[in-house]
């Protein structure tokens, strides 16, 4: 399998594309983020009077849904199993 990595970033050396694939492969973890943000929480949703009440509550729901992130990727490092009743 080949695969390429379309940048905007001149890649000189090994080291510059080796931080490039660093970087892409943390936008996975941000789109996770988003993806709880907007399906866990709720934040899409929101109807709220005013743009002060609407920024309050997508600051509470970001640091809701980090929240939800660590746990799970601590699950996971933990080798932990969920179990649901």
């Amino acid at each position: 399998m080949e695969w390429f990595l379309l940048t905007t970033i001149a890649v000189t050396s090994n080291r510059i594309a080796e931080a490039c694939i660093g970087w892409y492969r943390l936008r996975w973890r941000i789109e996770d983020w988003h993806r709880v943000l907007k399906s866990g929480c709720g934040t899409e949703k929101l109807a709220y009077r005013t743009a002060q009440r609407l920024k309050r509550g997508i600051a509470i729901n970001m640091v809701i849904a980090w929240r939800i992130m660590l746990m799970t990727l601590l699950a996971k490092s933990a080798d932990c199993q969920v179990v649901y009743g």
